[in-house]
């Protein structure tokens, strides 16, 4: 491993935030996939299979994403103080 001299402190913190916002990018990048793999944007590619297991994931997504909409309205208006 190449070791780096930095000649001032303030090129060590630039090289630090640029390692930092190329960590977050690709944690972005890690979480995305993660959820896309689990939980797909585009549920109707479920539905419509012609695999019936994946049917049945396909409208546990629908009615998960349902609750969790329905769910998230509820407490809005719950916390919302109303004048």
């Amino acid at each position: 491993m190449k070791k780096i001299e930095y000649l001032s402190l303030e090129e060590l913190r630039a090289d630090k935030a640029k390692l930092g916002r190329r960590l977050r990018t690709e944690l972005k990048g890690v979480q995305q996939d993660a959820v896309e793999l689990v939980m797909p944007q585009q549920t109707m590619q479920f539905v419509n299979s012609s695999v019936p297991y994946a049917r049945y994931i396909g409208y546990g997504l629908t009615a998960w994403r349902t609750f969790n909409t329905v769910r998230k309205v509820l407490m809005f208006v719950k916390t919302r103080k109303w004048k």
